[in-house]
């Protein structure tokens, strides 16, 4: 529908996300809703198309020619037209919107998402027009251009884009949409939510409309060399999408679900995958000097460093006395070794650090049982309260899943007091029950027979910060501070739910005093100010919501 010059589209899509059916509105479809024939060369494709073959064996989705031969220029000249039958009707020239975005090198599909799909803007941002019929974009010499078109024909959103190596003098983008087209648009990236894999097979499962049916894998495709698939000429039903090395038991981000009614007036779907990491054995041959005892058994895991992840990789059972084989199933990487319950065993340090280069390393390390144990009391919480657990507050930059598992005494406590193994220095606990947190009033110094912890209720604040720049790089803290103490967290990055869809977001969980709370989040690498924000807490839990880079 057209007015005063701007489309305007309502388009629903039911996509199916975490196993639910969900909506989403969106506009974004590409690549094969373009014609390859140039009307203006006789209905034959351009000698000069730069498109890629797709997954049918079709020639491109778009026509590119050059118009005149390239002069000498600081920018290059592309221009966009919008052509098809029936398109703009009493005379006037169809309308629709182009968006792109140039750099110096080859752009990643993964800078062409965002917005809708938030994942970073390319650096120096994302540009966007209106045209009627076709408009002319000013392209820097040597830039590599991501073009997205978008228009409404029959009530149906099409769109197409294309990827320009750097040219010189003028180009031409034909774009012809075709509103019976159905399809989706697939974008396979690794865990770091940012690095496209290239020529990677995507396995496409149908079912019928009607529920009850069986899973039939209908097609098989590959990613380009930008990671990115159109799988085409979907008739209507239930799909799911497989990401390599993933199976149909999964869900996101490794699959997707969705649906393809006859009535959507949208018939191209982008989406997102995540490849899984291939994954080898490491094994550790551990020697501990341990006992059996009425105390749970120890267990060992890794903590991922490379890149940041910050994921974690629990032994399956438990230590047992004597020298045994830990086999570990993890990507290739950095790690540390930790053990579990805090305290309870020690691992000399110059062990803990594992650098896993190559299939079939060998490492050793050995556990050795602390046999000292004190009496912990838990003061300020009611009997109504248990279980809880109590948790050492780290005053360094550490991930919240090493949080989670840095628990001290059994998991659970059921009783104010325990007679247990533990670390040894002064830290701030953190204990968690099932409907509120609470923090140790003041430090605690372990190391004697005994230690009381006096307890206050505390706010749990989860951080998700959204639409994060490419400045920040792989990494970044939060600096948290109040009148009582001050401590970092690295963000974890991960897919949170957003509507229909997964958006890639930074993510912190808290546990902070009540009261003003400043919070300070800075590069990793850089220790850069990127954005500050000030809170007043009172309640038991609070979620912050951060978009971009926003400092305050």
């Amino acid at each position: 529908m057209r007015a005063g010059g701007k489309v305007v589209v309502f388009s629903l899509v039911v996509l199916m996300g975490l196993g639910l059916f969900g909506l989403e509105s969106g506009w974004w479809g590409e690549a094969d809703s373009l014609d390859t024939k140039d009307p203006g060369a006789g209905g034959k494709p351009s000698a000069t198309s730069l498109s890629p073959k797709s997954e049918e064996g079709e020639k491109g989705v778009a026509g590119s020619r050059v118009l005149r031969k390239a002069t000498p220029s600081s920018v290059s000249r592309l221009r966009v037209r919008i052509l098809g039958k029936d398109l703009g009707k009493k005379g006037e020239k169809p309308a629709g919107k182009v968006y792109w975005t140039t750099s110096p090198k080859a752009p990643v599909a993964s800078s062409m998402m965002a917005p809708e799909h938030g994942f970073p803007l390319a650096k120096k941002g994302e540009f966007q027009r209106s045209l009627e019929g076709e408009t002319v974009l000013e392209i820097p010499a040597g830039h590599w251009t991501w073009v997205r078109v978008f228009t409404v024909v029959e009530k149906k959103a099409c769109s197409g884009y294309r990827l320009f190596p750097p040219f010189s003098g003028e180009k031409e983008f034909l774009f012809i949409p075709k509103p019976e087209s159905r399809g989706v648009h697939v974008f396979l990236c690794r865990k770091d939510l940012e690095t496209p894999v290239p020529h990677a097979p995507i396995r496409v499962f149908w079912m019928g409309t009607k529920t009850g049916g069986n899973w039939k894998l209908v097609r098989t495709v590959k990613t380009d060399g930008n990671g990115y698939v159109r799988v085409s000429q979907l008739q209507p039903g239930r799909f799911l999408l497989l990401g390599p090395g993933a199976k149909r038991d999964e869900s996101l981000p490794y699959v997707q679900r969705f649906l393809l009614p006859d009535f959507a007036p949208m018939t191209e779907i982008p989406l997102s995958l995540v490849a899984h990491e291939k994954r080898f054995a490491l094994v550790v041959e551990v020697h501990a000097g341990i006992e059996k005892g009425p105390h749970r058994a120890p267990k060992l895991f890794l903590k991922r460093r490379s890149d940041f992840m910050g994921e974690l990789f629990p032994m399956k059972g438990v230590l047992a006395p004597g020298t045994q084989k830990v086999r570990f199933l993890v990507p290739l990487g950095s790690y540390e070794v930790g053990v579990l319950p805090l305290g309870r065993v020690a691992i000399p340090r110059e062990q803990r650090n594992l650098e896993f280069r190559s299939p079939g390393q060998k490492f050793s390390l050995s556990a050795m049982e602390r046999k000292k144990r004190t009496t912990v009391v838990l003061r300020g919480i009611g009997s109504r309260d248990f279980p809880v657990s109590v948790f050492p507050l780290p005053p360094g930059p550490v991930f919240d899943d090493e949080i989670a598992l840095m628990f001290l005494g059994p998991y659970r406590w059921n009783l104010a007091e325990q007679w247990i193994p533990t670390p040894s220095g002064t830290f701030d606990c953190i204990v968690s029950g099932r409907t509120q947190s609470w923090l140790s009033r003041r430090p605690v110094a372990f190391g004697g027979d005994r230690v009381e912890i006096g307890l206050e209720p505390a706010t749990q604040v989860q951080v998700n910060w959204k639409g994060v720049p490419w400045v920040v790089g792989k990494g970044a803290s939060l600096e948290v501070r109040t009148e009582k103490r001050r401590f970092r967290r690295v963000f974890s990055r991960r897919l949170v739910p957003d509507g229909g869809r997964m958006e890639p977001s930074f993510v912190a969980n808290l546990v902070v005093d009540r009261g003003r709370v400043s919070l300070v989040c800075r590069a990793f690498q850089t220790d850069k100010v990127l954005w500050r924000r000030s809170l007043e807490l009172r309640g038991v839990r609070k979620v912050l919501e951060v978009v971009g880079r926003q400092p305050q």
